[in-house]
């Protein structure tokens, strides 16, 4: 499966496509653990997971909040849970998957976007016709991977970022003290 939306991903990147796949990785790492996905990532060609995160981490934007959810799960436990981003050989991915955690849990989708108009117009305004008629109440309601977890991502990313910084004693001091060092 993971080649084929490899293939998909050269041939033609959409936005679209690649919001899913974000939101698709994001849920196997949050459900089977990073370090499954990334060796599995791996094992198509070594050392691709940079590359692909790299290209997924591109313009991070999702919209929907079971989306948002997935999404802060999955790249939270590539920074506490995965031992190859915190001190193995992805490390230095680490800054930019703590970014884009930071970005999907500020990210405000813009109020067009983010509901929908749920006004009933009147049958004289809306002509019926046979073909197709909208049910307007009738949407399907997005299922929860992680019911867990409630829904405030800022809350959730700083206890696991405490429960990390205790398991990996000394770890993320050190790295924002070298991202401190960056010249601005």
């Amino acid at each position: 499966i993971l080649t084929l939306l490899f293939q998909r991903l050269q041939r033609l990147k959409t936005v679209r496509f690649v919001k899913g796949f974000l939101v698709f990785l994001c849920l196997l790492v949050g459900k089977h653990g990073g370090s499954v996905v990334v060796a599995a990532i791996d094992r198509i060609q070594a050392n691709i997971f940079p590359m692909l995160l790299g290209r997924l981490l591109e313009d991070v934007h999702v919209q929907g909040a079971v989306s948002k959810k997935v999404c802060t799960v999955g790249l939270t436990a590539l920074l506490t849970d995965t031992k190859e981003t915190i001190v193995g050989q992805y490390a230095a991915l680490w800054p930019s998957i703590c970014k884009a955690v930071v970005t999907v849990c500020e990210d405000v989708a813009p109020a067009a976007e983010a509901e929908e108009d749920f006004t009933v117009p009147e049958p004289d305004e809306m002509g019926f016709k046979a073909s197709y008629a909208k049910l307007v109440f009738a949407g399907s309601a997005e299922a929860d991977p992680f019911p867990a977890v409630d829904g405030n991502c800022r809350a959730y990313f700083s206890k696991q970022l405490v429960h990390a910084s205790t398991v990996y004693p000394g770890q993320f001091g050190k790295r924002k003290t070298t991202q401190n060092q960056h010249p601005q």
